[in-house]
């Protein structure tokens, strides 16, 4: 318990990663861990840490063994989640757009009813526009329209995106 106080600590206190990390690998490692309900929520810590380290590749191989290792855990579901985030984040490297926009498709594919569909959408909507599917992207941001939590970071989207359709087609 001690341990995972420690680990707790490093990562939501003192917002360490690298110790984060190697904290619980070191937990992980143990034979006495294996088995253990809160081995997800450890992986997803380290995914997490990865993430803020601009370590994306690794974030994502993390994220990826919560999902398939461990899918039955509440933290498969954010774990897929942030699969897609950390594609979308890694920008336009090795096709991570194109990767996010199905990362978030497969998310809402597997977790319909997720708190965080709306989220999802917008990071479908986002990839669209980074990807210059402008059209397609203002339809998917139109469809945020009085779901997503945040309404006017939607509206600022959409006015943003009409601008850059106008200006493509010269007007």
């Amino acid at each position: 318990a001690a341990e995972k106080e420690m680990g707790e600590i490093l990562y939501s206190k003192l917002g360490r990663p690298e110790e984060t990390i190697q904290h619980y690998q070191q937990l992980l490692a143990r034979p006495t861990t294996a088995g253990r309900k809160d081995v997800p929520e450890m992986l997803f810590r380290i995914g997490r840490s990865y993430f803020q380290l601009w370590r994306f590749d690794d974030a994502v191989d993390v994220f990826s063994r919560i999902t398939q290792d461990h899918q039955d855990s509440p933290w498969a579901e954010k774990a897929r989640f942030e699969i897609a985030g950390a594609y979308f984040t890694h920008g336009e490297k090795g096709g991570s757009y194109q990767k996010a926009l199905q990362g978030y498709e497969r998310f809402i594919a597997l977790y319909p009813q997720s708190v965080l569909v709306p989220q999802a959408r917008f990071g479908i909507a986002s990839s669209l526009a980074e990807m210059d599917r402008l059209q397609e992207s203002y339809d998917e941001f139109e469809k945020l329209r009085g779901i997503y939590p945040a309404p006017g970071v939607i509206e600022v989207k959409l006015a943003r995106l009409r601008d850059r359709i106008l200006k493509r087609k010269g007007i």
